[in-house]
């Protein structure tokens, strides 16, 4: 029936159990039904894209189609043969997504430090496996001079995709050099193709004074009012309403991971890094601070598990410090020892290292995983000592650990009674064994 339909040029309608073959004009002359649809996965942020979908489907003239938000629900008004084409639609396309955890490592590497020392990439990491190419970019990536210990090449690599064993092997050569500073390590978790954000923001008040003459046109008494804003400029876009172009001070970090059929994770990656370098004094008197911005838009495809570098955030502070005792200070030839001046330069660079992992939140397993890499990333252990006590004494011992010590059993101190001859002390008696508990001498005697 399909194939003759097809040569006729008839569109085949179903009512109940009969099949019709109709002409254009017969269709058109077919009552309009409604459907109602309730979203099952798709959002009602979706609702102008999921529109335009279904309009080319409906009939140009009579086709309707609704979103009703109170109960999520697509509401359309057309043949039924249309409400079929449309129904078709709606169930391909709202369908259910995984979901990926996005671990992500944001370490700030000294360079000054690493001018002096370096890095033997191929010591550090050659127990693992790595290729000696693979520590040549590290080098770039991470800002750092090629050691002349290792005899590797400079590169000048933007970013790198590791695996879970590479990564714990760069990270332990940094600790080991102590040239990385972790500045946060947020864990996310987000759906299949949906942007999320990560931000490090500085709220850094801005504080503007204004001076009004008083009234009469007298300066004697000005008012002086001050306001106070938290923006570069007040045009400017916060984080949570424009995450692309937002212009806040700090770091952030917006992904959107994308999970493909062959089991790689497509992330489309924009780090940026915003930090005050100066502060400018205007004309008025009120200080405006000077900020450097650091921005890279990267597209990479990475296997599900393994993680990618993105570097190149180089940075540069000078600090010049004086200090000088009046008077002495200013005397020729003794002056040179009642003053001081102190220059730094400091060199430093951002480094980004996200690992993508997809899990199926529907699979109760897969999901526990999930769960337990999430909570064993970021949360803090019983056996945590909080007390930076070296070597740590009884008071600062973790919980358990004092608790377990105050279970054993202990033999009591031995007290010498009054009776006794303070000269000739006895012999110590022999301890009792540790299930006795002796808590007087006289026990003990007997």
């Amino acid at each position: 029936m399909e194939e003759l339909a097809f040569m006729y040029g008839l569109a085949l309608h179903t009512k109940g159990s009969t099949i019709y073959a109709l002409t254009q004009a017969q269709l058109a002359q077919l009552p309009n039904v409604e459907f109602h649809y309730p979203l099952q996965y798709l959002r009602p942020t979706d609702i102008k894209q999921i529109e335009e979908l279904i309009k080319p489907i409906l009939s140009p003239a009579t086709g309707i189609v609704q979103f009703e938000p109170k109960t999520n629900t697509i509401v359309i008004i057309d043949a039924v043969h249309r409400i079929e084409q449309a129904r078709t639609l709606l169930r391909a396309i709202d369908r259910a997504k995984g979901q990926i955890i996005v671990e992500t490592k944001i370490l700030r590497i000294n360079s000054t430090v690493a001018e002096r020392s370096g890095i033997n990439w191929s010591n550090s990491l050659g127990k693992d496996g790595t290729a000696l190419s693979i520590a040549a970019d590290l080098n770039s990536v991470f800002g750092l001079p090629s050691s002349p210990l290792s005899n590797i090449p400079a590169a000048n690599g933007t970013n790198l995709v590791l695996s879970p064993v590479q990564v714990s092997g760069v990270l332990r050569a940094l600790a080991e050099g102590g040239l990385a500073s972790q500045v946060s390590n947020p864990t996310l978790i987000t759906e299949d193709n949906e942007m999320a954000t990560i931000s490090v923001i500085d709220r850094v008040p801005i504080i503007t004074t204004t001076t009004t003459a008083a009234s009469g046109g007298t300066a004697a008494n000005p008012t002086v009012t001050e306001q106070v804003r938290y923006k570069v400029d007040t045009s400017d876009k916060s984080i949570d309403t424009d995450p692309d172009k937002h212009r806040e001070i700090g770091i952030s970090l917006v992904v959107t991971p994308t999970l493909l059929p062959d089991g790689t994770v497509r992330m489309k990656l924009r780090p940026r890094s915003a930090q005050i370098v100066d502060n400018i004094k205007g004309v008025t008197g009120n200080i405006y601070p000077r900020v450097t911005e650091s921005m890279i838009e990267t597209l990479a495809r990475v296997p599900n598990g393994y993680s990618l570098v993105v570097g190149g955030f180089y940075g540069e502070t000078k600090t010049n410090n004086k200090t000088k005792i009046p008077v002495l200070g200013d005397i020729p030839v003794i002056s040179f020892f009642f003053k001081s001046k102190e220059a730094i330069k400091e060199k430093t660079s951002l480094v980004f290292i996200v690992t993508p992992k997809s899990y199926d939140p529907t699979n109760r397993s897969a999901n526990a995983g999930a769960s337990k890499f999430v909570r064993g990333n970021n949360s803090i252990g019983h056996d945590y000592n909080w007390a930076d006590d070296t070597p740590p004494r009884p008071n600062t011992e973790p919980n358990l650990r004092r608790a377990i010590r105050d279970l054993k059993t202990q033999a009591a101190p031995y007290y010498q009674a009054s009776s006794e001859d303070t000269c000739a002390l006895p012999e110590p008696l022999p301890s009792p064994p540790p299930a006795v508990k002796a808590t007087h001498p006289k026990a003990r005697r007997e």
